[in-house]
């Protein structure tokens, strides 16, 4: 599944004035190599363990297939030294806030994001060279809080080892996060019965951490403040890759599943089955899809849910902690005839119908698609109808959502 998250930009990294790794690391080589989680801290080991459902056949593989070519370069630069180097590099003034290996991606290259004046950068990194590949500014990064490292005295290899030999098989991600204010690694490995298996190592002590329970991604509960179902996609993604990670960050779709895209869960959000209860009184006897939860900061989330209903399909945007709608738009299915009637706080709108028939009377044509969402510049809910014309250009229809009247063409 391709999780393509940053364009590869320039090779340089001028906000920081990053230079080339080689330059300043002398050997040290370092050939290392969500689902659903069930089980925390099972009997015969002394920390947190996750371990998800088991995949299909056809992942592991894919996975494995992933990992095995990947394994096969050689890392010169380990991660403890990627993070000196940033911090050196920028005479102490940034953050490095997450690093993350990925074997089960296209290329084997070190993400790092890094907060520096008040920004947050994604950096990707050759392991082998040192050479920085691409840098770009993101906004929805899920770490609450720097890496604060000086002196790490366990190496990447044996974190891995470690983690190994708790649970025994292919080595997917070596990340290094901050996890309750300690350097941890985040080991994932994908066992030979084709579990996803999260293990913390203490990156000072390479002993195995407990990880606490209010720390964890927020997503769907058992009851029991437990996360389940949670089908990660662990950090950015720049290439080509499964995306499952751990769940200690909510890099997902919570689902959250998480992450993502995406700051980790702020407190306050409605439940995922809240959204998707919400969601299905939005268009009636429609089937709703999982919730996807968007973190921009932690006053600004929604949800994005699916819906179809016969040949139609929607998709609904939610105020993540409000389950108000902010948006509405029919991505399938027959423009022409269907028929809603929206609800929403505070107003008393039109059905699509009425509105639709305003837009046609202004632009001839064929609807291709519609929205409806609150203008904030206007201050007023309105639809929008792309209507393609018999000349073959689309036209953007504004319609004001509670008198029904025409608005403007755009």
């Amino acid at each position: 599944m391709e999780r393509t998250v940053i364009s590869r930009l320039c090779y340089r990294y001028a906000a920081l004035g990053l230079l080339s790794l080689s330059a300043l690391v002398a050997g040290c080589a370092d050939n290392a190599t969500g689902p659903n989680a069930t089980t925390n801290n099972p009997p015969g080991t002394s920390g947190t363990v996750e371990v998800s459902d088991p995949v299909t056949s056809q992942e592991a593989t894919a996975v494995r297939a992933n990992v095995q070519r990947n394994s096969q370069d050689t890392i010169v630069i380990s991660i403890d030294q990627i993070i000196q180097m940033l911090i050196s590099q920028s005479g102490g003034t940034s953050d490095v806030l997450g690093v993350n290996l990925d074997y089960d991606s296209d290329h084997l290259n070190y993400e790092c994001v890094v907060r520096s004046g008040g920004k947050v950068y994604l950096i990707v990194i050759d392991p082998k060279s040192g050479a920085v590949k691409s840098k770009e500014e993101i906004t929805d990064y899920y770490y609450p809080s720097a890496i604060v490292i000086r002196n790490i005295t366990i190496k990447t290899k044996d974190a891995k080892e470690k983690g190994k030999k708790i649970a025994d098989g292919d080595v997917v991600e070596c990340n290094l996060e901050n996890v309750d204010s300690t350097p941890t690694y985040v080991i994932i490995i994908l066992t030979k019965d084709n579990h996803y298996v999260t293990v913390y190592i203490d990156a000072q002590t390479g002993q195995q951490r407990t990880v606490k329970e209010d720390e964890k991604c927020k997503g769907e509960d058992q009851g029991d403040g437990k996360h389940k179902n949670k089908n990660g996609r662990g950090h950015y993604r720049h290439g080509n890759g499964h995306g499952y990670g751990h769940g200690f960050h909510c890099h997902c779709d919570c689902d959250d599943n998480g992450n993502t895209d995406s700051t980790k869960v702020p407190p306050g959000v409605i439940s995922v089955d809240s959204a998707r209860a919400i969601s299905g009184h939005i268009i009636d006897s429609a089937v709703v899809g999982d919730p996807k939860i968007h973190v921009t900061n932690d006053s600004t989330a929604t949800y994005t849910v699916s819906l179809s209903r016969d040949s139609n399909t929607y998709e609904v945007t939610l105020d993540a902690f409000k389950g108000s709608l902010v948006q509405i738009r029919q991505t399938g299915g027959r423009f022409d005839s269907t028929d809603y009637t929206p609800s929403v706080k505070g107003d008393t709108l039109v059905k699509l119908s009425v509105a639709r028939i305003a837009a046609l009377a202004q632009v001839a044509g064929q609807v291709q698609s519609w929205s409806l969402e609150y203008d904030k510049t206007d201050a007023k809910w309105e639809y929008t109808f792309d209507i393609k014309t018999a000349a073959g250009d689309t036209k953007h229809v504004v319609v004001d959502a509670k008198t029904g009247l025409f608005i403007r063409i755009k």
